[in-house]
């Protein structure tokens, strides 16, 4: 087994830290008792408590149809909880937070952590008959079985007493109601009892296996008993079985819970009949008082009406105020005290050790067993006592008181780990604890080092150590903790060689943690309009099980709220030197799922701790209130102001965190602008409005091409194919005089390409002209006769001809003069045979 699961009213978990150890605590007692309501032996009882059950659920769990008919919107407890498959009712679903019992016509009895206020009151509804219908199937509930809480008409809430609330229904329901039993009445321990209602949310249960283990008559404000319940039983009627008389209301208990590492999943713990600490169940008669005493006029408040009523169960013990007291009633009211009135005040305290009367239960009377003395009916170590372990002076660990002692006779025997030059004297205590138990002790008078120990004269067991510490001050020191049952041994020791007189202050208070120590269980806040949480935080209502980015190392509680659209939230601490801290998740470790978290703030005190988100999306949050160290310990208030905010388009964003509170599909303009949608009809990432192609997906802007034409550019030039008249020529986008795909060059820089200069070689020349390319034209002359001839020349313009080209070119000379005259003479006649070289003449 491993990590437990508490939840509801089931709120100690496993004890941890070096201080107490470790254990697991179950929550049934001896056999599983729960049966189904179809299924309880006694059919008439069962018929009542179907008519007098009532379980709370959240609004929005209960559903109802147009036909009347009542749907539950809940997990199952295997998806609820992760308990495993095979555990009883895994598949059965969860929809109960808290359970309660009709006391009238339209009130009824519950637990005070259940119904934090008003606002939490208009959120719940009260659905009797919630039970299984003879199988595997639930009861089908109606309209008719379903109330609204209407009043919140009292409540009290203290984490480790009392915790009881009474609310009004929305209307009478015509049901039976349960019994109650005579206020004042206490149960005797070893009483049978039966309890009804919803284990962890399931339909209702019935449990007659239950017994009084203490019904602490000293204080009549709650008892204890083996009942197997769980959360959801929080609020559960709880019956005198032998009267069927409504004896209490149970609020809190065991863990529920445990993990089962070779499993996977949760496993019921189980306990045996005299184990574990048993669950608390405040005396109903307590709240029935609360309620008459704000002058309720009801059934239920006849007392002080100046009427002695026996008929309704009024007597001198049960309403004084009416009926007057009576010595010998069974109950000490009125006047009467141990000097006058015996029967019902017992004898201790009439400075007489009567008959029954020792030291044990009455050393006021009878004095207490040397070295030991009586302070407040306790007896306490002699100041003298305790000089080794074998001589430990035995601490009585309860209530609280102050011992005087010195160390100035003692003898150095022990040493402290939290400091290293002790050579002084110590006294040591013996401390043996039933149940697990707070302890704080301060001890001052000289420069003391204070230190306890799991094992005497083993300092490897030592737990706690301190030296100095403020309070007390003045070199006193200090050790507060939690510490598992079993015996601890606690040593007055002084720094160097110092020795002095000492009082040693005692503080024992038995460990009662509160509902919501644990994310599995937390408590329940509106997520509406301002909310205000008083509760105690410390070692006595709570672990140190979370700790926040910003800290956090001691005792804290959970709370949640769930919130059905975006809304902000300030949350506040006052009071405690305290963490806050919100999670969307609440265990988890991961700093992702911590939306804030505070140490210190100035609006709260300084040492109290705000924090403020300004919008949170719809979901469930958690809320952990966090001292700051394991010392710290208080009433803290908890102030959750939440901001409604105005949302006019309807977009889930409030308006003053909308850029376009205008615009329900918009809440930031983007690149169109409020009421423009950011569309984009061909995907390419541009809105339409800013697009230049809204159709083209591969363009935004026309580009050389225009819209819905690629820019492509297949040879690489730079020049898109659609605008390049050589799209396969890289290096052209015109085909010039040469065409694609040729290339302009001009080998003589002429200015004439290649591809057209008839002469490329001649710089001179882009055609052969008279004279070829190479020659100079303009050495040909007109003779007399009108011929033309050829002068010499270089076409490099030297001087010197060479004398074959001065030969060649006066025989080119005389045949083109020969030539002329011959055609000036077909003027006349045709020439029956062309010169060579020469086309014919026309005809």
């Amino acid at each position: 087994m491993g990590a437990s699961l508490a939840t509801g009213c089931a709120d100690v978990g496993p004890v941890g830290g070096d201080a107490v150890g470790t254990r697991q605590s179950p929550v049934v007692y001896g056999n599983d008792d729960r049966v189904e309501v179809f299924e309880y032996p006694d059919q008439s009882w069962a018929d009542d408590v179907t008519g007098f059950t009532a379980a709370l659920m959240r609004a929005e769990v209960v559903e109802i149809s147009e036909q009347g008919l009542v749907t539950f919107d809940a997990p199952t407890l295997a998806d609820e909880f992760g308990v495993c498959g095979d555990e009883r009712f895994a598949n059965q679903l969860t929809a109960a937070i808290c359970s309660g019992t009709l006391i009238a016509p339209n009130l009824v009895l519950t637990a005070g952590h259940c119904v934090l206020d008003a606002n939490a009151c208009a959120d719940i509804k009260l659905v009797f008959g919630y039970e299984m219908d003879g199988g595997e199937s639930l009861r089908q509930a109606t309209v008719d079985d379903v109330y609204a809480c209407a009043e919140l008409l009292v409540r009290r809430y203290t984490p480790a007493g009392e915790d009881y609330a009474i609310v009004r229904l929305d209307r009478p329901t015509g049901r039976e109601t349960a019994r109650l039993a005579p206020g004042g009445a206490v149960l005797a321990d070893g009483a049978r009892l039966v309890v009804h209602g919803n284990p962890s949310g399931l339909p209702t249960k019935i449990d007659d296996g239950g017994r009084v283990r203490d019904g602490r008559a000293a204080t009549r404000d709650y008892f204890v008993a083996n009942l197997d319940s769980f959360a959801g039983n929080s609020g559960s009627g709880v019956f005198d079985t032998a009267s069927r008389e409504l004896v209490g209301v149970l609020v809190r208990g065991e863990v529920d819970y445990v993990f089962d590492d070779s499993s996977g999943c949760y496993r019921v713990l189980a306990c045996p009949d005299d184990g574990c600490r048993g669950e608390d169940v405040v005396y109903a008669g307590r709240a029935v008082d609360a309620l008459c005493a704000t002058g309720m006029v009801s059934p239920l408040c006849p007392c002080g009406d100046g009427v002695c009523d026996a008929g309704i169960g009024e007597s001198t013990a049960s309403c004084p105020l009416d009926c007057g007291s009576s010595c010998g009633d069974g109950a000490c009211n009125g006047a009467e005290g141990p000097s006058n009135c015996s029967a019902d005040c017992g004898t201790c305290g009439n400075a007489s050790c009567d008959a029954g009367e020792d030291v044990d239960t009455c050393c006021t009377d009878c004095g207490c067993a040397a070295p030991l003395l009586c302070a407040a009916n306790t007896c306490v170590p002699d100041p003298a006592a305790g000089d080794t372990c074998a001589e430990a002076a035995v601490l009585n660990p309860v209530g609280a008181y102050v011992v005087s002692g010195s160390t100035v006779d003692a003898v150095d025997d022990y040493r402290g780990e939290c400091v290293l030059n002790s050579n002084a004297p110590e006294r040591v205590y013996d401390i043996t604890l039933a149940e697990e138990t707070f302890i704080d002790a301060q001890v001052s008078g000289f420069d003391t080092i204070l230190y306890v120990r799991g094992d005497c004269e083993d300092a490897v067991t030592e737990i706690l150590c301190n030296d100095d510490a403020e309070p007390p001050g003045d070199g006193g020191s200090r050790l507060q903790g939690v510490f598992a049952p079993g015996t601890h041994y606690l040593f007055v020791d002084g720094r160097g060689t110092v020795s002095g007189a000492y009082q040693l202050a005692l503080s024992f208070a038995p460990v009662r943690l509160a509902s919501n120590d644990t994310c599995a269980a937390p408590s329940e806040i509106p997520a509406s309009g301002t909310q205000v949480v008083t509760a105690a935080l410390g070692a006595l209502t709570g672990r140190d099980d979370y700790r926040g980015t910003c800290g956090g190392s001691g005792a804290d509680h959970v709370y949640r709220f769930t919130t059905g659209a975006r809304t902000g939230v300030t949350i506040k601490v006052e009071g405690i030197d305290s963490v806050l801290y919100l999670r969307s998740v609440c265990a988890s470790s991961n700093a992702a799922d911590e939306l804030a978290c505070n140490d210190d703030h100035p609006d709260a005190g300084f040492t109290g701790s705000l924090i403020s988100v300004s919008d949170l999306p719809p979901g469930t949050y958690h809320v952990v209130v966090d001292a700051f160290s394991a010392g710290v310990a208080g009433d803290y208030t908890l102030t959750l102001a939440f901001d409604d905010c105005a949302d006019t388009d309807a977009d889930g964003v409030c308006d003053d965190r909308d850029g376009c509170p205008q615009d329900g599909a918009k809440t930031e303009p983007g690149a169109c602008g409020c009421g423009v949608a950011e569309e984009d009809g061909d995907g390419d990432g541009a809105a339409d409005c800013v697009d230049a192609c809204p159709q083209d997906g591969a363009k935004t802007e026309p580009g050389a091409c225009g819209c819905g034409v690629a820019e492509e550019d297949g040879d690489g030039d730079g020049a898109a194919d659609c605008v390049d008249a050589c799209p396969q020529d890289g290096a052209k986008t015109g085909p010039g005089a040469c065409g694609c795909g040729v290339a302009e060059e001009d080998g003589d820089g002429d200015g004439a390409a290649d591809c057209v200069d008839a002469c490329p070689q001649d710089g001179a020349k882009t055609e052969p002209g008279a004279c070829g390319c190479g020659s100079v034209e303009g050495g040909c002359q007109q003779d007399g006769a009108g011929g033309e001839g050829c002068a010499v020349g270089r076409a490099d313009g030297r001087t010197g001809v060479p004398l074959v080209l001065i030969l060649g070119w006066l025989a080119l000379c005389v045949r083109r003069v020969r030539a002329e005259r011959n055609v000036r003479k077909s003027d006349r006649v045709m020439s029956e045979k062309p010169i060579e070289g020469y086309p014919a003449p026309a005809r």
